[in-house]
């Protein structure tokens, strides 16, 4: 079994110059990187906040068998100026590589969030 590790692409066609495989074996665990799909409307971008996705893939191990398609993160609770860490994320069967302290996603607080702050007290 083979799962695609790398594709390169034409930098003005867009047509696929080379692919690479990696060949694996449903025993063994791969090492591989996997996208991050953020899910919901968060508390702090109804409180007039931009949400942003500093990571758009997490590197995760696990056996071929339990890797999903894409990492989804639900942002429904995320309040203005705060982040999720990979850290705080935990996905059935397989293991997060990247650093815990490393920020997946955060509402950062705008200008006009900060500006109806600053008129509210």
């Amino acid at each position: 079994m083979g799962i695609v590790k790398e594709i390169q692409f034409h930098p003005v066609k867009d047509n696929i110059l080379h692919i690479d495989f990696l060949h694996v074996f449903e025993d063994k665990p791969v090492v591989i990187q996997i996208p991050v799909r953020l899910e919901g409307l968060a508390a702090g971008v109804r409180a007039g906040g931009k949400l942003s996705l500093d990571i758009r893939k997490l590197k995760v191990k696990a056996l071929p068998a339990n890797l999903p398609e894409e990492l989804v993160v639900n942002v429904e609770n995320l309040e203005l100026g705060k982040s999720i860490q990979v850290g705080d994320l935990a996905f059935d069967n397989l293991e997060i590589l990247n650093a815990k302290n490393a920020v997946v996603c955060r509402v950062q607080l705008t200008r006009a969030a900060r500006g109806a702050a600053a008129k509210a007290q």
